[in-house]
Formats: C-alpha cells, structure tokens, sequence
C-alpha cells in the first residue's frame, strides 16, 4: 500500500476518535466508587479521578464510516465496534 494511502487512513481513524470522544466524553461520568476502590491499589488517585465513563444502555457504538474499506485491507481483522464490550478514548 502506498505511504500516502496509509497516511490517510490513519488521517480517517483519528478524526473517527476525536469525535467519538468528543461526542461520548459530553455524556460522561466520573468512575463509580466501587470500582475506583478496586483499581486503587493499580492506579494514581489522580488517574482514577479524571477517569469518566458511560454506559450504552440499549445502544451500541456504530461502526466507522470507514469500516468496509479498514476490513478489506485488514483482510478481515479490524475490529467490530458493534460488539465490542468497551473502548477506551484518551
């Protein structure tokens, strides 16, 4: 695959990222107690602190927009958003 090929796809799957947080990060929430208290021992207070986190009651991320064209060249390997149990944004 050419340079500049590859330059954008990986152009299409950070701006895919930046707006699936943006959009996500806004209905976000801090980290529940309980599982703060379990991760204590693993993680900074501070890290635990800035860590928010939403549940999808009934919905499910969609797919890329790019999702058909990133599994043909992952010969089928790129992950199904749809049925991923999470995703970390940073």
């Amino acid at each position: 695959m050419p340079e500049a090929r590859v330059g954008e796809m990986i152009a299409k799957v950070v701006a895919y990222f930046r707006q699936e947080r943006a959009l996500y990060h806004r209905a976000s929430g801090p980290l529940a107690p309980v599982w703060k208290s379990s991760m204590q021992d693993h993680f900074s207070k501070s890290l635990l602190d800035a860590v928010k986190t939403i549940t999808l009651n009934g919905a499910r991320i969609p797919p890329p927009p790019f999702y058909s064209e990133a599994m043909a060249l992952s010969s089928g390997v790129f992950p199904d958003f749809v049925h991923l149990a999470s995703v970390t944004y940073h």
